[in-house]
């Protein structure tokens, strides 16, 4: 066989590997590139869910015990309770950010604003885990803190 010949197919048979390498590796990068992104789009969606529901389960609550959270009873207390457990759903099955809801306690910061019986203790409370929530939130997404 010709010296050039056996050089030339050497060199196709080269280009043609390292051209299969190269779509693997750019394979390989575009799915790691896309797990991460659908990792965070999930962390987002949990992370939405959780503020709309803990925000609206704290105003409902509020609403229905405007001046204590001492007893009510009759559609004031089925409110209440329903907006507590559905708080208390949103907190236990959240997946995507359950390592984050158990560290920063979420379910049992709750339980101790909802065990008050006074509704500026509760609404104080309130903040103070939804300002905690915020900051694991942004740390949580890759999002700078503010202040």
């Amino acid at each position: 066989m010709n010296p050039q010949l056996k050089f030339a197919l050497i060199g196709v048979a080269i280009g043609a590997l390292l051209s299969n390498i190269g779509s693997l590796f750019i394979l390989f990068l575009t799915h790691r590139h896309q797990r991460k992104q659908w990792i965070l789009d999930n962390k987002k969606s949990e992370w939405r869910e959780l503020f709309t529901t803990l925000c609206r389960s704290a105003r409902t609550i509020l609403h229905n015990h405007p001046h204590s959270l001492g007893a009510v009873a009759g559609e004031q207390a089925r409110l209440a309770d329903a907006a507590d457990q559905e708080a208390r759903m949103v907190i236990q099955d959240r997946l995507s950010i359950a390592d984050v809801m158990q560290k920063e306690n979420v379910l049992e910061t709750w339980e101790r604003g909802i065990a008050k019986d006074e509704a500026g203790v509760f609404w104080a409370d309130w903040w103070d885990l939804h300002a905690t929530l915020v900051k694991a939130a942004r740390k949580d997404l890759g999002l700078k803190n503010k202040g």
